[in-house]
């Protein structure tokens, strides 16, 4: 089998291209075939020659055959061990990806922005809800109601933004998803369709392959482009307004925050790895017994005439078997492996160490303050509540003190006699 562009087979001049060439030349153009050397007689001699010493009978010869081509197209001989140098493939380029959505500007603009509104929403959210478990340390309960009902309000306003924004953002994303894979389809459709008839001999290469591989090639590129997109956008989004909201509140915990999420990042990543290199020998299995199925299908006749559903389950079974136990084996590695990895471990040993941060802090704090000691009982907090011996002969030894809420100066005692 010779493999090339026409300018690198047609230089091969005992190739069968060659041959093929000049006799069609010889046949449309009378008058110049007195001027050549080779007669159709002698070409189509030397065409059977060099099919019987090429030619062989197995789909495997061909695939072998055509693995023995070098880069410029000429043939290597059966004695010759020259390895073929295998083509570089180009990286993909997301670039080339969003320029084939480019037609749908409009909605990847839409759901941009709605993917940044959405992302400012949980920092937001997590302020109001800061603020609203402050409000219970007032003292004031009409104002504490008042409060309360405008922070109502707010959770409802976000609520209502929130389904609004997502609505918008994965229409949109969804719509410039569809369009890619449609063009990427019937791009890859109209490129096999130009391949040579022996590369559709090759066992990865039947129609039930090509199939599967249509289907989910074109899904994966859709998701690459739309939903990592949409989540690039949303993250970006969430982590500017909640660092920015962090530092201007509380810039010392937003400091000890922004320097924990690197860990948080890389144990992300180091799971994520650790599972697509797991789930790639299911992905093979998969494709496999698709194949079988769809070559099963395609020649059900054959199968039915000579009652061979049997052995086709079978062998189906017996596809699934090795792969079956392999997964098995990694979903023990994965669950005990990647345990430690997850989110919840993760976020939670942050928590951990952030409230561990914070009270360091205020340590320090009440340490430079001259409120008081932990440790000396002589002092005390706004709003502590102790009770004291007292013995002024009425037989009621105890008698309530209480630090005022309003100002930490100086101590006011409201004393008040057990009935």
């Amino acid at each position: 089998m010779e493999i090339g562009s026409h300018g690198e087979l047609i230089g091969n001049e005992n190739g069968l291209y060659t041959s093929l060439v000049l006799l069609q030349q010889t046949q449309t153009n009378e008058d110049a075939a007195g001027s050549n050397n080779m007669t159709p007689s002698s070409l189509i001699s030397n065409m059977d020659a060099n099919n019987t010493s090429s030619r062989r009978p197995s789909v495997a010869s061909r695939s072998s055959s055509q693995n023995s081509v070098t880069p410029g197209g000429v043939s290597l001989a059966a004695g010759e061990n020259a390895p073929a140098e295998e083509q570089k493939l180009p990286v993909p380029s997301f670039r080339r990806l969003l320029a084939l959505n480019l037609p749908e500007w409009k909605q990847a603009s839409i759901g941009c922005l709605g993917a940044v509104v959405f992302g400012g929403v949980q920092p937001v959210y997590a302020f109001t809800m800061g603020s609203m478990i402050s409000i219970y340390f007032l003292a004031d309960h009409n104002e504490i109601k008042e409060k309360i009902r405008i922070y109502s309000f707010c959770f409802l306003g976000l609520a209502f933004l929130s389904l609004i924004v997502n609505v918008i953002q994965h229409y949109n994303f969804a719509y410039m998803g569809e369009h890619l894979t449609k063009r990427i389809r019937g791009r890859m459709l109209s490129k096999i369709l130009t391949f040579e008839v022996g590369w559709f001999d090759q066992d990865q290469n039947s129609s039930g392959a090509i199939c599967s591989r249509l289907a989910k090639d074109a899904n994966v590129v859709r998701s690459l482009v739309g939903d990592r997109m949409a989540l690039l956008v949303q993250t970006i989004s969430a982590v500017s307004i909640a660092c920015t909201m962090g530092l201007i509140i509380a810039w010392r915990l937003a400091v000890v925050m922004i320097a924990v999420q690197p860990i948080i990042i890389v144990c992300f990543y180091v799971r994520r790895v650790l599972l697509t290199s797991m789930s790639q020998k299911a992905i093979k299995a998969q494709d496999e017994s698709s194949k079988l199925a769809a070559d099963a299908v395609s020649n059900l006749r054959t199968i039915t005439a000579f009652s061979s559903q049997d052995r086709i389950l079978k062998m189906l079974e017996k596809a699934q078997e090795g792969p079956q136990k392999e997964n098995i084996r990694q979903s023990w590695y994965a669950g005990i492996g990647t345990r430690h990895l997850s989110k919840p471990d993760v976020v939670h040993l942050g928590s951990r160490f952030l409230v561990w941060w914070q009270a360091h802090l205020s340590g320090l704090h009440h340490s430079e303050s001259p409120v008081r000691d932990l440790h000396d009982p002589r002092q005390h907090w706004p709003g502590d509540c102790r009770c004291r011996e007292h013995d002024d002969g009425s037989g009621q030894g105890l008698r309530f003190h209480t630090v005022s809420l309003r100002r930490a100066g100086p101590v006011h005692e409201n004393r008040a006699r057990r009935p």
